[in-house]
């Protein structure tokens, strides 16, 4: 008879590694993802980038509707204005009441007026010097007011705030945003060098894996190709 064992493959017994997988699901996601919002109000007038289209920080993204802040920078600037003209007169109505003040002492020290003269042009430099005072303390308002106006009409040109890839386009050009409730993004912009896989671990297999572990991983286009990673951390909930 044959003999059964003449078919059967052998091979030298060794020693080896065997791997106990952990298989998972996830989504490839920029390291750094930022959405890019609007910061006021009014019509996108203009859109400067594309889909796919690598930017640099500071770049133009999207320019706003810049009548309704540069009417206000102007209104501020005109306010400031008007107070730094009241103050100027009253510093001019202060030297002249100083001027009196001293001309009632020495002629009070002559006995050539009254003590109520002198007291009367006392109270004016006080009053005048209070005035200036709280003038003073206008401009400042005023000049606050101005930098407000200047940093919202700058809000009106969007800018890259990273180097990255534009993602996903949000706000299309023409289209009116209101940041009155919250920023509205205006375009998504994520940094493609480095990517993170955010995966999904069962409740089964999430004791036998830890931070610091090798992975890899792939992708459904390219199932046979291999990428080789470091499990970063462990969240304690999924997303929500």
């Amino acid at each position: 008879r044959p003999d059964p064992l003449a078919d059967i493959i052998t091979a030298q017994a060794t020693r080896g590694d065997i791997e106990v997988a952990v298989l998972a699901t996830g989504t490839l996601r920029p390291a750094t993802m930022v959405a890019v919002g609007a910061q006021v109000s009014g019509r996108v007038t203009s859109l400067d980038v594309e889909l796919g289209q690598k930017v640099s920080e500071g770049d133009l993204i999207a320019r706003i509707d810049s009548h309704p802040q540069e009417n206000a920078l102007r209104t501020a600037r005109a306010s400031l204005a008007a107070v730094r003209a009241q103050l100027d007169e009253k510093r001019a109505t202060l030297a002249y009441a100083e001027e009196a003040l001293r001309r009632q002492a020495e002629t009070l020290a002559r006995h050539a007026s009254s003590r109520i003269a002198y007291d009367e042009a006392d109270t004016t430099v006080k009053t005048t010097r209070a005035q200036i005072a709280a003038l003073e303390a206008q401009i400042v308002q005023a000049e606050v007011a101005v930098d407000t106006a200047e940093i919202n009409l700058g809000y009106t040109q969007v800018t890259a705030p990273i180097d990255g890839t534009v993602l996903l386009i949000v706000t299309q050009e023409g289209q009116t945003v209101n940041a009155t409730q919250s920023a509205p993004t205006i375009v998504v912009l994520g940094q493609i060098d480095h990517m993170t896989v955010r995966a999904e671990i069962s409740e089964a297999d999430v004791t036998r894996v830890r931070a610091g572990q090798k992975v890899y991983f792939s992708v459904l286009g390219d199932p046979g190709r291999r990428w080789d990673a470091t499990l970063e951390s462990l969240d304690p909930a999924p997303d929500l």
